[in-house]
């Protein structure tokens, strides 16, 4: 019996991993085209100082794009009473890359990237077929890092609009400081700046991002997505099925409209849609 007791302890990480991932509307074939996967801590994988060190977690690679090699990682903890939920290596073992892109498990609705804060969040909109970018920090779109970080998003998507997605802080204690919301308004700002299309979308009110939409209504964030392209005057082209594709560049999306706008969204409230440039196309 005590053989027996050991043994479910050991598997039970494995079943937290799952479950977790799962809970949040990711497929297996999702995780596998990203290469999502577990570690299950210190004591039981030694790893050298500077490396997340906390307990067992879901490990989140950053993919180089051309050819999805991991060349960075973030772990997201699994054990609630963990103080600090995120971790990565430290900056003199590996610099933050700052952007992830990830993968679609099928075809890859062309012509707009999705921009969201954090690892789920761009696995959500990955899931329901676009081209995703995980912006790894938030200090990372402050109002003196957007404009590189935007710089460095039109280079690696360069016939793309954009639509910005972070998290309302603000939606379960409004007593937090708005650090999402006043990332994705750096970041838009300089997007627009350098003459994209983008969309800066905030998620219903009361819901803090994209993924916690998700799990109360896949349906819904499925149909806020592609309702996008139309918003931002994209045509309507299909996806084509040629099985999981990196969010990088690519030659072949349609050309981007010579007139440039930039409006703010509440996703599901498309009348709020309140474009800011003179010769906007939304």
């Amino acid at each position: 019996m005590p053989r027996l007791r050991r043994r479910r302890h050991r598997r039970r990480p494995a079943h937290d991993r799952r479950r977790y991932l799962h809970g949040r509307g990711f497929t297996d074939e999702l995780l596998t085209a990203n290469r999502i996967g577990f570690d299950p801590g210190p004591r039981q994988l030694p790893r050298p100082d500077g490396l997340p060190h906390a307990g067992p977690g879901i490990a989140f690679p950053v993919l180089r794009p051309e050819d999805h090699r991991p060349v960075y990682y973030q772990v997201r903890y699994l054990r609630s009473d963990q103080r600090r939920r995120y971790d990565q290596p430290s900056q003199d073992l590996a610099p933050n890359p700052k952007l992830a892109h990830l993968l679609t498990a099928g075809p890859t609705v062309p012509g707009m990237t999705v921009v969201c804060e954090g690892f789920p969040d761009a696995l959500t909109a990955a899931h329901c077929g676009f081209a995703a970018v995980a912006l790894l920090g938030t200090a990372h779109a402050s109002a003196t890092g957007a404009p590189s970080l935007a710089s460095r998003l039109i280079e690696e998507r360069p016939e793309s609009a954009f639509v910005v997605c972070f998290d309302d802080d603000t939606a379960l204690n409004q007593d937090k400081l708005p650090a999402g919301r006043n990332a994705a308004l750096h970041l838009a700002d300089a997007l627009a700046h350098h003459g994209q299309i983008v969309l800066n979308v905030q998620t219903p009110a009361g819901i803090k991002d994209l993924n916690a939409w998700w799990q109360q209504n896949p349906d819904a964030v499925r149909a806020a997505l592609h309702s996008f392209p139309a918003i931002l005057g994209r045509p309507a082209l299909a996806p084509r099925d040629d099985g999981p594709r990196p969010a990088g560049p690519s030659s072949d999306y349609p050309d981007a409209p010579e007139s440039v706008g930039k409006a703010s969204h509440r996703a599901g409230s498309p009348e709020t849609i309140s474009p800011s440039l003179a010769n906007p196309t939304v």
